[in-house]
Protein backbone atom coordinates (compact mmCIF):
# COMPACT_ATOMS: atom_id res chain seq x y z
CA UNK A 1 0.00 0.00 0.00
CA UNK A 2 1.39 3.55 -0.66
CA UNK A 3 0.46 6.49 2.38
CA UNK A 4 1.66 9.64 1.94
CA UNK A 5 1.56 10.95 6.11
CA UNK A 6 0.92 14.96 6.22
CA UNK A 7 1.94 16.65 9.25
CA UNK A 8 3.08 20.20 10.24
CA UNK A 9 4.74 22.17 13.27
CA UNK A 10 8.11 21.32 15.41
CA UNK A 11 10.23 18.26 15.47
CA UNK A 12 7.71 17.21 18.95
CA UNK A 13 4.76 17.09 16.34
CA UNK A 14 6.90 15.18 12.90
CA UNK A 15 9.13 13.03 14.69
CA UNK A 16 5.64 10.76 16.07
CA UNK A 17 5.03 10.77 12.34
CA UNK A 18 8.33 9.37 10.88
CA UNK A 19 8.52 6.56 13.74
CA UNK A 20 4.69 5.76 12.13
CA UNK A 21 6.31 5.74 8.18
CA UNK A 22 8.98 3.41 9.45
CA UNK A 23 6.70 1.07 10.97
CA UNK A 24 4.68 1.31 7.81
CA UNK A 25 7.85 0.73 5.61
CA UNK A 26 9.05 -2.02 7.84
CA UNK A 27 5.21 -3.91 7.12
CA UNK A 28 6.17 -3.79 3.47
CA UNK A 29 4.34 -0.29 2.91
CA UNK A 30 5.70 2.55 0.60
CA UNK A 31 5.39 5.58 2.92
CA UNK A 32 6.34 8.70 2.44
CA UNK A 33 6.34 11.97 4.49
CA UNK A 34 4.99 15.92 3.56
CA UNK A 35 6.70 17.83 6.32
CA UNK A 36 7.75 21.16 6.81
CA UNK A 37 11.65 21.34 4.92
CA UNK A 38 13.59 21.17 8.09
CA UNK A 39 12.41 17.56 9.20
CA UNK A 40 14.44 16.24 6.23
CA UNK A 41 17.13 15.24 8.36
CA UNK A 42 15.35 13.70 10.91
CA UNK A 43 13.50 11.80 7.87
CA UNK A 44 16.55 10.89 6.13
CA UNK A 45 18.01 9.52 9.55
CA UNK A 46 15.67 6.70 9.22
CA UNK A 47 15.27 5.85 5.80
CA UNK A 48 12.31 8.06 5.36
CA UNK A 49 11.65 10.49 1.73
CA UNK A 50 10.11 13.84 3.27
CA UNK A 51 8.90 15.96 0.73
CA UNK A 52 8.64 19.29 1.67
CA UNK A 53 5.55 21.70 2.53
CA UNK A 54 6.63 24.82 1.51
CA UNK A 55 4.11 26.80 3.72
CA UNK A 56 4.46 26.38 7.42
CA UNK A 57 1.43 26.10 9.75
CA UNK A 58 1.67 28.89 11.39
CA UNK A 59 2.38 31.44 7.98
CA UNK A 60 -0.54 29.95 6.83
CA UNK A 61 -3.05 30.21 10.03
CA UNK A 62 -1.56 33.97 10.50
CA UNK A 63 -1.91 34.69 6.70
CA UNK A 64 -5.14 37.25 6.22
CA UNK A 65 -5.70 35.82 2.82
CA UNK A 66 -6.15 32.51 4.69
CA UNK A 67 -8.69 33.69 7.56
CA UNK A 68 -11.40 32.44 4.92
CA UNK A 69 -10.83 28.64 5.25
CA UNK A 70 -10.99 28.90 9.49
CA UNK A 71 -14.91 29.20 9.58
CA UNK A 72 -15.49 28.71 13.00
CA UNK A 73 -18.76 26.98 12.30
CA UNK A 74 -17.21 24.44 9.47
CA UNK A 75 -15.92 21.14 11.37
CA UNK A 76 -11.98 20.68 12.30
CA UNK A 77 -11.70 17.87 9.37
CA UNK A 78 -12.87 20.41 7.15
CA UNK A 79 -10.56 23.36 7.96
CA UNK A 80 -7.91 20.84 8.38
CA UNK A 81 -9.15 19.35 4.43
CA UNK A 82 -8.76 23.02 3.56
CA UNK A 83 -5.45 23.77 5.16
CA UNK A 84 -4.04 21.13 3.66
CA UNK A 85 -4.73 21.53 0.14
CA UNK A 86 -3.65 24.99 0.34
CA UNK A 87 0.10 23.77 1.74
CA UNK A 88 0.05 21.36 -0.77
CA UNK A 89 -0.79 22.91 -3.55
CA UNK A 90 3.09 23.80 -4.60
CA UNK A 91 3.82 20.05 -4.65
Amino acid sequence: MRIAILTFGSRGDVQPFVALAKGLKQAGHDAILLAPPDAKDLAEQHGITLLPVQSSFRQLVENPQSQGLLNPGQSLFGMLTRLSAAMTAEL
